[in-house]
């Protein structure tokens, strides 16, 4: 694992990055609000590598991707994380009606 390191990382950043911009995409060409845009943008890399992960452990019978997968997830959390928190920070206050 440690060898292949490098390259795991490379992956996980271009597949996070194809995949943040088909969800772009898709909100984009279906002119979704805000709010979908953003779920789109950090569901579309994890749901895909959840899976991944299921089909290479249940049907490939490949236990040792579990090792990419981890690697790959804190790849996309350290992408995904900052991205929804910035983007909720920018985002507008609701309006929040008195009681």
């Amino acid at each position: 694992m440690r060898r292949n390191l490098a390259a795991i990382l490379s992956v996980g950043l271009l597949f996070t990055a194809g995949a943040v911009a088909v969800g772009l995409g898709i909100a984009r060409a279906l002119s979704l609000p805000r709010a979908d845009v953003l779920a789109l943008l950090a569901g579309f890399p994890s749901r895909s590598l959840s899976i991944a992960t299921l089909i290479s452990i249940n049907v490939l019978g490949r236990v040792d991707f579990l090792a990419f997968a981890a690697t790959f997830f804190l790849v996309q959390a350290a992408i995904l994380i900052p991205l929804m928190l910035l983007a909720r920070s920018e985002a507008p206050a609701p309006d929040n009606p008195q009681r």
